[in-house]
């Protein structure tokens, strides 16, 4: 039959035992939702508050948090279930940035700690800067080391000039470059 299933209590528990079963007659898993294709949305979790809407992710070993963080900043991953503070990961709402370890990204990547690339095998690494087919640009590395030169202090550049362009190491301060 089709309508409304209201469920209430005052007890504050309600035990549903078995397969539940939202859009669909023949539920798999302890909550099966099956939506029209024209619709996107799956779930609303939603809170009357501007604080953090976390789902909690649990095994016998450990449980970690996603969801909205607070004031709608972004989505955000987190070992707690306060996501606007300083969570492990965020994708920013305001500026479509991401941040590891950083809550307040200053580019489009930032990454607060240290970073591998490569893989575990005797396959090349490879880091790419600059993107093919979109016109020529400068593209660079730049080494910070120390607080003197906050912009960088070593700099690995790639001018802008088509198939004959040149390459250039800037090396500032009294050290040796070696």
């Amino acid at each position: 039959s089709s309508g409304n299933l209201t469920v209430a209590s005052s007890g504050g528990k309600i035990e549903l035992n078995g397969l539940v079963g939202v859009g669909t007659n023949l539920p798999d898993e302890k909550l099966h939702v099956v939506i029209g294709s024209s619709t996107p949305v799956a779930a609303k979790f939603e809170r009357s508050h501007n604080n953090n809407v976390a789902i909690e992710y649990r095994n016998t070993i450990g449980n970690m948090y996603a969801g909205l963080a607070g004031n709608a900043l972004g989505w955000a991953i987190d070992d707690d279930a306060n996501l606007g503070v300083a969570p492990m990961f965020i994708v920013r709402r305001d500026t479509s940035r991401v941040g590891i370890g950083s809550l307040i990204p200053a580019d489009r990547f930032d990454v607060h700690g240290n970073a591998i690339f490569g893989e575990q095998s005797t396959a090349d690494g490879q880091v790419q800067i600059g993107r093919r087919y979109s016109g020529n640009r400068n593209a660079y590395v730049d080494l910070i080391g120390d607080d003197t030169y906050h912009d960088y202090g070593l700099r690995v550049i790639r001018k802008s000039d088509g198939e004959n362009a040149e390459s250039q190491i800037d090396h500032r301060g009294t050290g040796d470059f070696t």
